[in-house]
C-alpha cells in the first residue's frame, strides 16, 4: 500500500503533522487540522516487517442533511501531549454544541501486554450552551477497516 498526503492544491505535497497516538501495536494521527485519524497503520508484530496500512477513518457531524469532518469546525483547540490527545471543537456551520475528544492507545510502562493492545480508545462529550435541545450525529468514515 502506498500511502502519499496531499494538500488541497493538487499535485502539492503536504507536510505529515506526526503520529502522536501509537503503541506498540498502532499508530494514528490525530492531526494538527484538528482531523482524527486518518490512516491507521499496524505493527505486524514480526521483526524485519514495517507497519502496513489497516485503513482509514475521519470522524465528522452531520445534522440536517448538512455534515463536515472534525477539522471543518471554525474553532478548535489541538493538545498533543504523547501519549494523549485531547481537542475542543466549537463554532460549527452546522451544529451550536461544543465537542471535547480525548482519545489514546492503551500504553503501559513497564507492561508490554498493555502497550501491545491494538485499540484506540475515544471519548466524546458533547456541550450545549443554549438552552434549546439539539440532535446531531457524530459521524465516522472509514474507507476500509
Amino acid at each position: 500500500m502506498k500511502i502519499e498526503c496531499q494538500a488541497g492544491v493538487p499535485g502539492e505535497k503536504k507536510i505529515p503533522d506526526g503520529y502522536p497516538v501509537a503503541n506498540f501495536a498502532l499508530t494514528v494521527n490525530a492531526s494538527a487540522t484538528g482531523d482524527l485519524y486518518g490512516d491507521i497503520m499496524q505493527n505486524p508484530g514480526k521483526l524485519g516487517d514495517w507497519l502496513s496500512g489497516r485503513g482509514n477513518i475521519l470522524f465528522g457531524v452531520e445534522k440536517d442533511g448538512r455534515n463536515h469532518l472534525l477539522s471543518g469546525f471554525g474553532k478548535k483547540t489541538v493538545q498533543r501531549r504523547f501519549p494523549f490527545v485531547k481537542n475542543t471543537y466549537s463554532a460549527s456551520p452546522s451544529i451550536n454544541s461544543t465537542l471535547v475528544v480525548e482519545t489514546f492507545c492503551p500504553l503501559g510502562i513497564n507492561d508490554p501486554e498493555t502497550s501491545s493492545l491494538p485499540l484506540l480508545m475515544l471519548e466524546v462529550t458533547c456541550t450545549n450552551s443554549t438552552s434549546a435541545d439539539e440532535t446531531f450525529t457524530l459521524t465516522a468514515h472509514p474507507d476500509e477497516v
